[in-house]
């Protein structure tokens, strides 16, 4: 009978042979447990994923301020629109055939009022 190897009987192979090792520790220390092993082995996996986890929450934090801050120019953006409707309507009427100037001329009128920060629109509809 051959048996056939695949990803997954490889992966169990290692972990029992991690396991197996843990075992061999608990024996040395005095107390043989296949429970005690497994527990020495998710502190293990948790010691090794802490970097991975400590950057998720670094990044978690960075997205919320974030998020924050386009919430907060997005209704900036609409109160200007309310405001200076007949200023964007001018733009949109003169530069009617051509909508990338249409967004160009927008954001200027935005970065005149503060809501934008200066930067290159360039690619801006790419993301």
């Amino acid at each position: 009978m051959e048996i056939m190897l695949t990803p997954f009987s490889l992966f169990v192979e290692l972990i029992h042979m991690i396991i197996d090792e843990f075992y061999v520790l608990t024996m040395a220390i005095g107390i043989p447990s296949y429970g005690i092993a497994f527990i020495l082995m998710a502190i293990c996996v948790r010691l090794l994923m802490y970097p991975l986890k400590k950057k998720k929450a670094k990044y978690n934090t960075v997205w919320k301020r974030t998020k924050a801050l386009n919430e907060e120019r997005k209704m900036q953006m609409q109160l200007i629109n309310q405001e200076r409707k007949d200023e964007l309507e001018k733009i949109k009427e003169v530069y009617k055939k051509y909508p990338q100037f249409v967004h160009r001329k927008t954001n200027e009128l935005y970065r005149k009022y503060g809501v934008v920060e200066e930067c290159n629109y360039k690619y801006d509809g790419c993301l």
